[in-house]
Parts: C-alpha cells; structure tokens; sequence
C-alpha cells in the first residue's frame, strides 16, 4: 500500500500541521525572536490559529481514518 496515494500521508502531515499551527497561537512554539513582534503576532492571529489547529488535526483525523 502506497502512503501518498492512500491519504495516510496527507492526513499525518494535516494531523502535524494543525499541531504546529495551534502551538504557535499559544505561543508556546514561537514565531519570532523578538518578544515585540511576537506579541503583537499573538494579538493579532494568535485566535485564529487557536481555532484553525484543532479543525486541522481533526481533518486530519478524519482523512486518515477514511483512507483505511
């Protein structure tokens, strides 16, 4: 069984992607080294990514489990 072509691939890239995405509006994994700019970056699309994260894992979740 091929991995890209089975959506396995995708949905673990999705899955890690949405995870990188959520810690980065957390701010736990930071954006910039300047504390400056990263906070005004936390203000300013740190909720969309607190929200865009979670979607992404879960279709993640959801392509992963619908390739078997």
């Amino acid at each position: 069984m091929d991995l890209a072509s089975s959506g396995i691939l995708s949905g673990l890239l999705m899955i890690l992607g949405g995870m990188s995405v959520f810690l980065q509006g957390t701010g736990r994994l930071p954006v910039s080294k300047n504390s400056e700019k990263q906070a005004t970056w936390l203000m300013n699309i740190g909720p969309i990514f607190k929200v865009g994260g979670p979607i992404m894992v879960i279709a993640g979740l959801l392509k992963l489990f619908l390739s078997f």
